[in-house]
């Protein structure tokens, strides 16, 4: 049975606006105070591995991660070209840093719908995407 490792978890809480590194500064109700988000993402994490088509999702899942990667690797190298509109003959796209963090935006939220969590809501990069999220309730019974 397929599990994401601790390095794959991290990936996702980077990718979907999370801080890899704590729950959050406070406690409410026994969740963490501005991240009851995260706490859904923890547990779509850890049931991925127990879903029907656990070795489906989690390869999915990790393909997901390695786009969003080189996404944002493309937007840490596009920013050599911030300085000049074009190079003799070779135009440069002027709306490329906003195309690929729109890309990465488009692949974080079919990240998020793989694993039915939502992105981080309090993340300025979500934000600034303004898309709104379902998540689906999940009983067992």
């Amino acid at each position: 049975m397929a599990q994401l490792s601790d390095n794959d978890k991290a990936r996702c809480l980077y990718h979907l606006g999370y801080s890899p590194n704590a729950m959050g500064p406070g406690i409410s109700l026994g969740l963490p105070a501005f991240n009851q988000s995260m706490y859904i993402l923890y547990n779509a994490m850890q049931a991925a591995a127990n879903a029907q088509y656990s070795d489906f999702i989690i390869n999915k899942v990790i393909d997901i991660l390695n786009t969003m990667d080189t996404v944002e690797g493309k937007l840490i190298q596009a920013q050599d070209r911030l300085a000049a509109s074009d190079i003799g003959r070779i135009k440069t796209r002027r709306d490329e840093e906003a195309a690929l963090e729109h890309e990465y935006i488009r692949w974080g939220y079919r990240l998020s719908d793989l694993l039915a969590s939502p992105p981080n809501p309090y993340s300025a990069r979500y934000q600034a995407a303004a898309m709104g999220f379902n998540v689906p309730l999940i009983t067992e019974e």
